[in-house]
C-alpha cells in the first residue's frame, strides 16, 4: 500500500481494503495500490490560502433614509408635486 498525505482541503481516496474514505489536508492515508495514480491527481496542493482584504462600507437602513430624506437625492412623497384637478 501507498502511504499519501492529503493536501487539498478534504479528500476522498479508496483504502488499503478498498472501502471509500475520506480525510482531512494533511492526514497520512494508505490509498489502494489500483488506485494511486489516480489520488496523486487529484491530490494537488493548490498553495498558500489568500485571505481577500475586507474593505468597510456605509450601511443606510431604509428607515433612516426615508427619515433623514432620500440617500439617493430623489424626491420623498411629500415633495412630489400633483397636477391641478380637472374642472368639468
Amino acid at each position: 500500500m501507498a502511504e499519501r498525505e492529503i493536501k487539498t482541503t478534504i479528500g476522498t481516496y479508496i483504502n488499503e481494503w478498498g472501502n471509500s474514505e475520506f480525510g482531512f489536508k494533511g492526514d497520512k492515508v494508505q490509498v489502494h495500490e489500483d488506485f494511486v495514480d489516480r489520488f496523486d491527481e487529484f491530490n494537488i496542493d493548490a498553495g498558500d490560502e489568500v485571505v481577500p482584504e475586507r474593505v468597510g462600507v456605509e450601511v443606510i437602513s431604509p428607515a433612516t433614509a426615508s427619515k433623514s430624506g432620500s440617500a439617493s437625492g430623489a424626491e420623498s412623497k411629500n415633495d412630489t408635486k400633483k397636477a391641478p384637478a380637472k374642472k368639468s
